[in-house]
C-alpha cells in the first residue's frame, strides 16, 4: 500500500515540476486587493497559492483533529463512569427474595423442599390468591 502512495504522490511531483518547466517563462498579472502586481512569473503565483492552500487545509485539519480528540477524551470518561458501574452492580450482595427462590422438591416425599427462612416468612403471611382477570 506504501507503494502504491508513493508513486502517486512521484507521479504529482513530476506533473508539477514539468508544468513549471514549461510555463517558466510566462508572466502574468495578479490583482489582490486593490493592488495590481505586474510581470510576476506564472510558476511563483502557482507556487504561493499552493501554499496558502496546505496552510488554510492544515488550520482546518488541526481543528477538526482538536474536537475529534475531545469528544474522545469525553467518550472515554464516560466508558470508565459505566464500566464502573457495571463492576459496583456485579459485586452488589444478593437479598434474600422471597418470590425469587425456587421450592425445589423433595426426593422422598415428592413435596417441595422450603429453607427454613421461607418458611418462617410463610408462617406469618396469608396467603391471598391472584386476582381474577
Amino acid at each position: 500500500m506504501w507503494v502504491i502512495r508513493y508513486f502517486i504522490i512521484t507521479v504529482v511531483i513530476l506533473l508539477l515540476m514539468g508544468f513549471a518547466i514549461q510555463n517558466s517563462y510566462q508572466k502574468v498579472s495578479v490583482n489582490l486587493l486593490n493592488h495590481k502586481y505586474e510581470d510576476i512569473p506564472l510558476i511563483l503565483v502557482l507556487f504561493e497559492s499552493f501554499v496558502l492552500g496546505i496552510i488554510f487545509w492544515f488550520a482546518l485539519s488541526m481543528f477538526h483533529f482538536l474536537r475529534l480528540h475531545t469528544t474522545i477524551g469525553r467518550q472515554k470518561k464516560e466508558n470508565k463512569k459505566l464500566l464502573e458501574e457495571i463492576k459496583a452492580i456485579r459485586n452488589m450482595p444478593l437479598e434474600a427474595n422471597v418470590e425469587a427462590q425456587v421450592k425445589q422438591p423433595s426426593a422422598i416425599s415428592g413435596e417441595p423442599k422450603i429453607s427454613p427462612e421461607v418458611a418462617e416468612k410463610e408462617e406469618g403471611e396469608e396467603h391471598i390468591p391472584p386476582p381474577n382477570p
